[in-house]
């Protein structure tokens, strides 16, 4: 998205900031740690996810504040983590996802 609003530098520049915040969760997954990771547990997504929620409100509400205006990227991040942090607890507990991620992982069922 930020190719089509290259022309649009307020846009563009949001979109390109916007494209790091989906690399955020695993990044900061390794800057914790995996001893800390592994005890955790599942909350270590939820922590990920909800940091990258909290940045991307952050962003979105000094948008606001700034120049009255909410741009389209970072309401895109915004529902991309909402997403995210609604998918944690449902796929947590589910054996498909289970068995499939072990699977991906070439690790044994």
């Amino acid at each position: 998205m930020g190719i089509v609003y290259r022309r649009d530098v307020r846009q563009h520049q949001r979109f390109m900031l916007a494209t790091v915040f989906a690399l955020f969760p695993p990044a900061l997954g390794r800057v914790i740690g995996l001893d800390l990771a592994l005890r955790l547990g599942p909350w270590n997504m939820t922590i990920n996810h909800s940091v990258g929620f909290c940045i991307v409100a952050f962003l979105l509400i000094r948008d606001w504040r700034t120049e009255r205006t909410v741009f389209f990227a970072y309401g895109l991040a915004l529902a991309f983590f909402t997403l995210l942090l609604a998918s944690v607890p449902i796929l947590l507990h589910n054996t498909v996802w289970y068995h499939f991620c072990r699977w991906y992982a070439g690790g044994p069922a």
